[in-house]
């Protein structure tokens, strides 16, 4: 008897993955557009801290086995003064322009600590590695506070490169294509304007609302620097990244977990339920077509052997963390707790929220360069 695919797979893409995402990016797309504000402070609210947790888990899970452990301390060092100086500018001690200085100097700090790795890999590696320490360094000289705010518009973007980095061999393609059309080509579409101008005229948009007493240019401070305020076209361009932000939300809550084996990841999308489909190495869905079919890796009888050097996770971590439903239910209770703060002082719990999330964001700049060194040549 034939099985139909129960699951969404990550090994094996198709026609009904594509089907979740388009419909996924309509609803999305039509959201950030209608109704942006309340698009972007229900989100941070709602998803911001699972994504951050999410996103420790998966990184430490995937990475702490083929890291060294040296990078631990000074990493560890560096971070901890980056939540010092969020702090010390909440309380007002540190002026906001020497604070946004010093911790982009950790961030390049942070970015050279992959620098060894990437060297004894030759030019291919040492070189892109180099292009973001240079790149870091003119944004050091030129305005700090207009680089971080850089940063926090293509951090969005570090999906792609844990994608690249760990999706398996047979899928890659297909989720990288998935991925540039989620994080490039739909918020591009929305940044042209065409779309809020479109909606309008089928159905009243509230650019404005949200269940907050706010003001949509409030909030576009968090992408923009002030100069760019008052553009009209600005509107668009925070849209566009409020689309981005939600799109990075979903990759790390749902799509990354997929990407690590059953030992690491016991408790990654599908594999709970007993009638699911097998994984193989990386998430690969192995599914059952007909009587006498088989079991058939969903990226091909290759991708196994293909993704050897990619598969070599620790059965740990750095961080002892907790199985699935235990470590799901804490988010949750944190998130309900972050989330009381946040309905009835949404800036001072975005602040507060803002210690973890610069963690999150700065800790992926040595480990996605690390992980040029772990790929093969060619990868």
């Amino acid at each position: 008897m034939r099985r139909e695919r129960i699951r969404f797979s990550i090994g094996d893409p198709g026609g009904r993955e594509a089907g979740w995402l388009a419909a996924g990016f309509a609803i999305t797309g039509v959201m950030v557009i209608a109704w942006p504000l309340a698009s972007y402070m229900i989100s941070l609210a709602v998803f911001g801290l699972p994504h951050v947790l999410g996103e420790f888990r998966y990184v430490d899970r995937r990475f702490s086995g083929r890291l060294p452990r040296w990078m631990i301390w000074p990493g560890g060092a560096m971070l901890a003064l980056v939540v010092l100086l969020r702090i010390l500018r909440w309380q007002g001690i540190a002026p906001g322009a020497a604070a946004a200085w010093m911790e982009l100097a950790l961030v390049l700090g942070l970015a050279a600590l992959a620098l060894p790795l990437l060297w004894e890999r030759g030019w291919s590696r040492r070189i892109p590695g180099l292009v973001c320490l240079a790149a870091l360094a003119a944004g050091l000289a030129w305005n700090p506070v207009f680089t971080l705010l850089g940063l926090a518009v293509l951090h969005n973007l570090t999906p792609l490169g844990f994608i690249a980095e760990g999706a398996p061999a047979g899928a890659r393609r297909w989720w990288m294509s998935a991925g540039l059309t989620a994080f490039i080509l739909v918020p591009l579409v929305i940044a042209t304007g065409w779309p809020l101008r479109a909606f309008s005229r089928i159905f009243p948009v509230a650019l404005e609302w949200s269940p907050w007493d706010s003001h949509l240019s409030a909030h576009f401070g968090a992408y923009f620097p002030p100069p760019l305020h008052g553009h009209p076209w600005i509107l668009h361009l925070f849209s566009a990244v409020v689309f981005m932000q939600l799109m990075h939300y979903a990759a790390v809550i749902h799509l990354l977990p997929g990407f690590v084996s059953r030992e690491t990841f016991p408790d990654a999308p599908g594999k709970s339920d007993p009638a699911a489909p097998r994984q193989g190495a990386g998430g690969v869905s192995c599914e059952t077509r007909g009587s006498g079919s088989g079991v058939r890796p969903g990226g091909g009888p290759d991708s196994r052997s293909e993704n050897v050097s990619r598969e070599t996770f620790s059965k740990g971590g750095w961080i002892p963390w907790p199985r699935g439903p235990v470590f799901w239910a804490m988010t949750t209770g944190l998130t309900l707790t972050l989330l009381g703060y946040f309905a009835v002082d949404f800036s001072g719990a975005r602040t507060v929220y803002g210690f973890a999330a610069a963690v999150h964001a700065w800790v992926e700049w040595p480990v996605l360069l690390s992980a040029l060194s772990l790929a093969r040549r060619g990868e």
